[in-house]
């Protein structure tokens, strides 16, 4: 028995449905990529990169007082004698200045207070801080670009200056006359981010011109938190 033919209409709509899919199909690709590449490209030609990254918070970091020639005082040192302030090789700020707004303070206060509940709004909250042999505060400093690095600090520090001047001697001898002293990273609203400290006695002295003398001890214990941070680059073309 024979079978009728197909007409030539139907196998040209044959083909042509055949054809259609086939191109629906082999065309998807190109244009996923078309839709993506007019995200960043296309239109408003705006690109947005999100990176997201950690960073270490260093709390209760170790200072260390240091002669203005990076040595060490001979204790108990004298009202007027000048010293600086160390801290490790590369310590930094969370962030830094130009970018995300932080600057680094010194502070001075009470033994047992946590600095991390400090605040610092051009000085710090509670507390004194470290003052130059001219008796100007030590903040605040801007850090080093990108990398938030502390930069150097004077090498002229004292405390009988300023002791005398603000009549501060019976609060520095009160409860044993031992204080947290250091420098403190915080950030734009005043929030302690890092901090380096030590511990500083001063004594009451009849022999010293400035009714006292001093001494610091380094602690060595540091303790580091991850905070994850993310930002937005944008960028037009």
């Amino acid at each position: 028995m024979s079978h009728p033919k197909a007409s030539s209409g139907n196998r040209d709509s044959g083909r042509r449905r055949r054809h259609s899919h086939a191109s629906r199909v082999r065309w998807r690709p190109k244009r996923v990529v078309r839709a993506v590449a007019a995200l960043f490209l296309a239109g408003s030609g705006v690109f947005l990169l999100l990176a997201s990254g950690a960073t270490a918070s260093t709390l209760d970091g170790t200072a260390t007082i240091e002669t203005p020639e990076s040595g060490t005082l001979t204790y108990p040192a004298a009202s007027t004698a000048q010293f600086t302030v160390g801290l490790p090789t590369g310590a930094a700020c969370t962030g830094d200045t130009a970018t995300d707004g932080y600057h680094v303070y010194s502070y001075l206060v009470p033994r047992g207070t946590n600095v991390a509940t400090v605040t610092f709004v051009g000085q710090p909250s509670t507390g004194y801080g470290l003052f130059t042999s001219t008796g100007s505060y030590v903040g605040p400093i801007n850090t080093a670009p990108t990398t938030g690095v502390v930069p150097t600090l004077p090498i002229n520090l004292e405390w009988g200056s300023v002791v005398a001047s603000h009549s501060w001697l019976s609060a520095l001898l009160a409860s044993g006359g031992v204080w947290e002293a250091g420098l403190a990273c915080a950030n734009s609203s005043g929030a302690v981010t890092d901090y380096w400290n030590t511990e500083v006695t001063f004594s009451a002295s009849a022999s010293d011109s400035g009714g006292f003398t001093w001494s610091a001890s380094t602690q060595t214990t540091t303790t580091t938190s991850t905070t994850t941070t993310t930002s937005t680059t944008t960028s037009t073309t």
